[in-house]
């Protein structure tokens, strides 16, 4: 039976972008997440979460202000998201060769099944406290449609979304765009920056290094490196192969598709085998690199992946028209 009747589909968004507006869509984390909590998932299901995330709007009043109270927190959200399967597919081209809803649909299993225990603490009892947090609520694909129709858990959202920053960066223009700072506590980046990653490690080393983006350099452990990419460890324990195979093919790709540059400035080792820190330059591309990489990455997977007359806009369910 189906847990959305025509009434309550009403109360979903639904997304009109088209693929390719969709790639620079923010994906925000909190850095606990990205530096401490490691998901065993694949390039193709960890792209598909972040697709998700970036799908997240900040609620607004009809005067485009941002509902928020006194205290800073949120008074309403929106949780529920409806979009196009084949949006997902024109967003972020045929990169896994899995363009089928049968991938899509073992991707969403993935998704409802991720949960984290998240520490916080309890504003009234002061108390540090763990909570248990879950991403997709609920989810129902039409197959007549093709329409996925998307519930987050409320728990999931000051964990993944930075109400306080969001507004300032989506409505920067692209000349203005900057990720440097901070942004209390969360890190963020664009989907398109990632799309193109091959290697497994790319995306956890990515976000990871960019929870310290307020830095420009930051010497980390090898065994956070190894914890955060889930590298087991009897897995490269020669250094030359783990950095050969882990640490270098992933900044060759973070180098080569997102707006920064990474770079590997010292080895501090122990012992003559193996180093036990590496220090990284975290810089971020001029404006001029940003456009080309952008117009770049679009070229690539517009004319490889997508056929022109797929980049439309979605029309919407009926139910959903005037």
């Amino acid at each position: 039976m189906s847990f959305l009747n025509k009434k309550e589909k009403l109360n979903f968004k639904v997304i009109t972008k088209n693929g390719k507006e969709l790639r620079q869509n923010i994906v925000f984390k909190q850095n606990e997440l990205s530096q401490k909590y490691v998901l065993n998932l694949s390039n193709k299901d960890s792209l598909f979460l972040n697709f998700l995330i970036s799908l997240i709007e900040p609620p607004k009043n009809p005067d485009g202000s941002d509902l928020i109270d006194e205290n800073g927190n949120i008074r309403e959200q929106k949780t529920k998201y409806c979009f196009h399967k084949q949006l997902y597919f024109d967003c972020v081209g045929n990169t896994f060769q899995t363009n089928n809803l049968t991938s899509f649909e073992e991707s969403v299993i993935k998704m409802n099944s991720i949960s984290y225990f998240l520490k916080e603490k309890d504003k009234e009892t002061g108390h540090k406290v763990k909570k248990l947090v879950k991403i997709i609520d609920k989810c129902q694909i039409d197959e007549t449609s093709g329409y996925i129709y998307i519930k987050f858990d409320e728990s999931c959202f000051k964990f993944l979304f930075n109400i306080n920053n969001h507004k300032n960066i989506v409505s920067s223009t692209n000349e203005n765009y900057c990720l440097t700072e901070k942004h209390g506590g969360f890190n963020a980046h664009e989907l398109i920056d990632e799309i193109l990653f091959k290697s497994k490690y790319s995306r956890p080393l990515f976000e990871y290094l960019l929870s310290f983006k307020g830095f420009e350099t930051k010497t980390i452990l090898v065994e956070d490196i190894k914890s955060v990419c889930n590298i087991k460890k009897t897995q490269y324990q020669l250094y030359k192969s783990f950095k050969q195979r882990v640490i270098n093919e992933a900044l060759k790709e973070i180098n080569k598709y997102t707006n920064f540059n990474i770079t590997i400035l010292e080895e501090i080792k122990e012992n003559y085998y193996y180093p036990i820190k590496i220090k990284f330059s975290i810089k971020q591309k001029d404006v001029y690199e940003y456009h080309d990489r952008i117009n770049w990455i679009n070229s690539i997977l517009d004319k490889k992946e997508i056929k022109e007359e797929k980049q439309k806009f979605y029309k919407m369910p009926e139910y959903m028209g005037d």
